[in-house]
């Protein structure tokens, strides 16, 4: 596991990176689960608002080849520079890991 983390003020959502998925948790009594493959992440984006900003917390905006939820957002992750560029590096891994290049369309 590269990094495990709540979105701030929530006790129903979980995220978890390892070093082959995005994993996210949602449910207290029933649980649904999403997993994105790490080689199939397209894209990593991050936001943050001033108020975010002070608190730091932001949303990780992941973009993937994933046919059922090609865009899923981490939202208010604590210290989301640090998990952004854990995920960047993660993907980078597992794409030379699997020998999986990727290129953008134009």
């Amino acid at each position: 596991m590269l990094w495990e983390g709540r979105p701030y003020l929530s006790l129903s959502v979980h995220y978890k990176i390892t070093n082959e998925r995005v994993r996210i948790t949602e449910g207290i009594v029933g649980k649904d689960r999403e997993d994105i493959e790490l080689v199939r992440i397209q894209d990593i984006d991050m936001t943050q608002g001033m108020s975010e900003r002070m608190m730091n917390i932001g949303d990780i905006h992941i973009r993937s080849h994933d046919r059922s939820n090609p865009e899923v957002v981490l939202n208010n992750v604590s210290s989301p520079s640090e998990v952004h560029e854990i995920l960047r590096r993660a993907v980078l891994k597992a794409r030379k890991k699997h020998n999986v290049t990727f290129r953008e369309e134009m």
